[in-house]
């Protein structure tokens, strides 16, 4: 009772992903709106603004499918070590994970966790399949790789390093520096994957490493772009505690079951059973809130942590730029808006601007005059897959609350019919649609490359003079 994997409403002992692991994941989605910069290049390749607009719509798609072939892979492996049919399968299985060993007894719990669906996947699939989905793998993990090392490694150079400097690198010292830089960041990486230890689950240790840059970043984002009276002051401020809050969690985290958990047991007693019984005192008072204290795991988990840091990293934006700030930002001279437009144009069947009052409830769902006709049909089939999920999700929800409580079986049919079957569905739809769109937007590209005649700029290198990009000066 209390950890069921399919039906929500029988989750509430569960102190990892629980219900306040999904609130904090729908905070996410606002406040780390692109922030993550791992993919930062695709973020910032469109022709125009409206471009990438449009790519973000599309990516909606791309997500679906891709977390629905993962749920297929889960509960294929899951069925093969649960079910009593393949007794004998799993037992070879958890055999083969007894082997694996840590001095950690935590990072080998972790561990044999995390590997338990690629052991079971391979010994249910047959040996060409097996081939091919290695190979997939590997070309994932290379195309995932590559793309980090050139966000990374730019970002360093480009955000970091040339924004404080006056002096223009030249262009050969400038792709130096960039390619100097990527092999740092892939060095870093071997080094740091060679040593470390898994503690915890995977998207929990994403969460609490992303909060060392996500922490702070949603801030100075969203203050940045939305806010007059947002300070460099208040952006430095909220990154500097966002990495120290993560980096501090990421720590605990790691060291928790030795030395932390030891020393504050032999040392401060006291502080430690104070600590715990506060936790707990707060778990029992929030229902949503399932802390205890253990030897072995620091009871606070890492989606958690990240949840608090962000918070705290707000807070502290907003109190240091009105500290900070001395006359509202020009925000249409750093977007290029309005007489600063010089460079992105509307397409030909785009809406006219018309009536602001008329517009209005297009702007609220983000479709402005630009869109085309085909950008508007793109965007109403995202914004109407999105209702029809969340009317799903209020069905299930008041029927379950209010009439009466689906069994597990019941769940497993919503499960297989409503959130895989639709998802398999278009699934199909995005795969033909996004090879062919995607082929005749490859052959567009390379077209106007060709054609391209405009003059490469310099200047134009990352730097920031007295607030404004060097190129704009």
């Amino acid at each position: 009772e209390g950890y069921s994997f399919i039906n929500p409403f029988d989750t509430g002992m569960m102190t990892d992903f629980n219900i306040f692991y999904v609130l904090i994941g729908s905070f996410y989605t606002i406040y780390c709106r692109m922030a993550w910069q791992g993919n930062q290049g695709y973020n910032s390749c469109g022709a125009s603004p409206h471009e990438q607009k449009m790519g973000g719509v599309l990516g909606v798609w791309r997500n679906g499918f891709q977390t629905v072939a993962l749920l297929l892979l889960v509960f294929g492996a899951y069925v093969y070590m649960n079910h009593a049919d393949f007794a004998s399968q799993a037992a070879a299985v958890n055999a083969e994970l007894s082997q694996i060993r840590f001095d950690s007894v935590q990072t080998t719990q972790t561990i044999r966790e995390q590997m338990t669906v690629p052991v079971a996947l391979r010994s249910i699939f047959p040996v060409g399949v097996t081939g091919v989905f290695c190979a997939l793998a590997l070309f994932l993990m290379l195309s995932t790789d590559t793309t980090y090392l050139h966000s990374w490694g730019s970002i360093l150079v480009q955000d970091v390093i040339l924004p404080f400097r006056r002096k223009p690198l030249s262009p050969g010292a400038h792709l130096l520096a960039l390619r100097l830089s990527i092999f740092a960041v892939a060095a870093f990486a071997w080094v740091f994957s060679f040593y470390f230890g898994q503690v915890t689950y995977i998207l929990m240790f994403f969460a609490v490493t992303g909060t060392i840059y996500l922490g702070g970043a949603g801030s100075a984002i969203i203050g940045g772009l939305y806010w007059k009276r947002g300070t460099a002051a208040g952006a430095w401020a909220a990154m500097v505690f966002g990495c120290i809050g993560g980096a501090g969690g990421f720590l605990l985290q790691k060291y928790w079951e030795r030395p932390i958990y030891p020393f504050l047991d032999q040392h401060a007693p006291e502080l430690l059973a104070s600590f715990g019984n506060t936790l707990e005192a707060v778990g029992r008072a929030v229902p949503i809130l399932n802390w205890k204290m253990s030897p072995t795991s620091f009871p606070i988990s890492g989606q958690e942590l990240f949840f608090f840091v962000s918070v705290l990293s707000i807070l502290l934006y907003v109190a240091v730029s009105l500290l900070t700030c001395r006359k509202p930002f020009d925000f249409d001279r750093m977007l290029h808006r309005g007489k600063y437009n010089l460079e992105h144009h509307t397409a030909a069947d785009a809406e006219p601007t018309g009536n602001p009052g008329f517009l209005r409830w297009k702007t609220l769902l983000g479709i402005t005059p630009e869109y085309t006709r085909g950008d508007r049909i793109l965007a109403y089939s995202v914004l109407a897959w999105t209702l029809l999920g969340f009317a799903e999700f209020l069905f299930a929800a008041i029927v379950n609350l209010f009439i009466t409580r689906w069994s597990n079986e019941a769940w497993f049919l919503w499960w297989e019919y409503i959130t895989v079957g639709q998802g398999l569905l278009y699934g199909v739809v995005t795969t033909v649609w996004f090879t062919w769109g995607g082929l005749r937007d490859l052959r567009r590209l390379f077209r106007h490359l060709k054609n391209n005649q405009s003059a490469s700029d310099d200047n134009d290198d990352g730097r920031v003079i007295d607030g404004r990009n060097a190129g704009d000066r």
